[in-house]
């Protein structure tokens, strides 16, 4: 007699929650009669995109970690970092997704929250990835955000004391205003990430990434 092939099922085993570094943490069951080939979180914008909205980034990706044996049944903790995505500190649905080897899937129900966000005490470097988030969700908001440049830095003397930001943010508009295809869109988004980074945390955010890229590689 064969044992038909049935659906896996994955589940949260708590709620998904943010670490100290602003990862998103999520906790998991899953079985399945054959073995689970992959798992991961589908992480979809709660909010409806406006009519004709052009995300520069596609949705978050999120693999679940598997054990290497016995993947019949599953209980694991996952930690992955999200906080450079443009979706970073909106709402989400976060669902999970278990895939068995006959390309059978399996979903838990959806979990609305919040995606952890990088906090930044600095109000000028928050102001810069501002600007950032602005058209990175939506390339049509781009004059949005270059109105946004130009509001912060008109304001040089009371919110830029640093010669070398207020230098880097008009930078910054430059490649916003001369920015024609997708590719130079998301340079400038990059430029403005990097930047806001710099203003709060100088050179410690970019060790800090590098690292976890090391950590991310060597798991």
């Amino acid at each position: 007699k064969i044992t038909p092939d049935g659906v896996p099922q994955i589940a949260f085993d708590g709620i998904p929650h943010p670490t100290v570094n602003a990862a998103l943490e999520i906790t998991f069951t899953a079985n399945d009669d054959y073995g689970i080939a992959q798992a991961w979180a589908e992480i979809k914008p709660l909010e409806e995109p406006a009519e004709g909205a052009r995300a520069l980034y596609p949705l978050p990706e999120y693999r679940l970690d598997l054990p290497r044996r016995n993947a019949r049944e599953a209980k694991g903790t996952t930690s992955r970092n999200l906080s450079e995505h443009p979706l970073s500190g909106k709402r989400v649905e976060v669902t999970l997704v278990a895939r068995d080897a006959a390309g059978q899937e399996g979903r838990s129900p959806p979990h609305e929250m919040i995606l952890p966000a990088r906090q930044f005490s600095q109000p000028l470097a928050g102001a810069v990835a501002e600007q950032r988030q602005v058209f990175a969700l939506n390339a049509n908001d781009l004059p949005r955000a270059i109105d946004l440049n130009d509001a912060v830095t008109s304001l040089a003397e009371d919110w830029i004391p640093n010669l070398t930001h207020f230098l880097l943010l008009k930078s910054a508009r430059t490649r916003m205003a001369l920015a024609y295809n997708d590719d130079m869109l998301r340079d400038a988004a990059g430029y403005l990430w990097e930047i806001a980074l710099g203003i709060e945390d100088g050179d410690l955010s970019l060790a800090e990434r590098r690292l976890r890229e090391a950590q991310q590689a060597l798991s």
